[in-house]
C-alpha cells in the first residue's frame, strides 16, 4: 500500500514539476521553448489564450495532490510500529548500558576521561 502512494507521489510530483515549467513568465518562460519557441508553440497545442489557464490549474489541483499524498504517507509511515530505531526499542525496554559497562576492544588503550575540576 505505503510503496504504491509513493509511485503515485512520483508520478504527481514529475507532473508537477512539467506544470509549472511550461507555464510561461513574462519572459516566454520554458512553455514557449519546450513547443517549437515562442507563445505561438504552447497557445497552438494547448489552444490559445485557454492555455494560461489550463496551465495554472494542472498546478493546482497537481499540488493539492502532492500535499495530500505527503500527509497520507506521514500517516501510514507514523501509524505502523515496525519502523522504530535499535535504540528506541532498547530505551523503551530499558535495556540500554552505560558506554562504562561495554568491553574495551583489544590491544588498544584508552584513557579515562579527567574528572571535571570543581572550583
Amino acid at each position: 500500500m505505503l510503496a504504491f502512494i509513493i509511485i503515485i507521489l512520483v508520478i504527481v510530483s514529475l507532473m508537477l514539476v512539467a506544470s509549472i515549467l511550461m507555464q510561461s513568465s513574462k519572459g516566454a518562460g520554458l512553455g514557449g521553448a519546450a513547443f517549437g519557441g515562442g507563445m505561438g508553440g504552447l497557445n497552438s497545442v494547448l489552444g490559445g489564450k485557454n492555455a494560461a489557464t489550463f496551465l495554472a490549474k494542472a498546478t493546482q489541483y497537481l499540488a493539492l495532490a502532492f500535499f495530500v499524498l505527503i500527509i497520507i504517507i506521514n500517516f501510514l509511515v507514523r501509524g505502523s510500529d515496525g519502523n522504530r530505531s535499535i535504540v528506541q526499542e532498547q530505551a523503551s525496554k530499558g535495556v540500554i548500558t552505560s558506554s562504562s559497562t561495554l568491553p574495551r576492544p583489544a590491544g588498544i588503550d584508552i584513557e579515562e576521561p579527567a574528572a571535571p575540576v570543581k572550583e
